[in-house]
């Protein structure tokens, strides 16, 4: 059915990328699942639960800006070394 599809997906994506990467897309789903939730469903929002949304969504986006950094960081460090 459609959660061994999801199963079979998750394992791709995590034999192609790091663990906590994955973790984050993970988190990133979950994201997508309560803000549907929020908007098809009309289900209402505690304070406590959009707190946390709001900081799973600033993990996600420290996250990604910390890789980015490293990876220009990196690039950076092999065209010296070819200087």
């Amino acid at each position: 059915g459609i959660m061994t599809i999801y199963q079979q997906v998750s394992y791709n994506i995590l034999s192609k990328v790091s663990p906590v990467t994955h973790s984050v897309m993970n988190c990133l789903k979950r994201i997508a699942v309560i803000v549907a939730s929020v908007l098809v469903f009309r289900n209402p929002v505690s304070i406590s639960s959009g707190l946390g949304t709001a900081l799973a969504i600033f993990g996600v986006l420290l996250y990604s800006s910390v890789k980015r950094w490293e990876g220009n960081k990196k690039k950076m460090a092999r065209a010296q070394a070819k200087s």
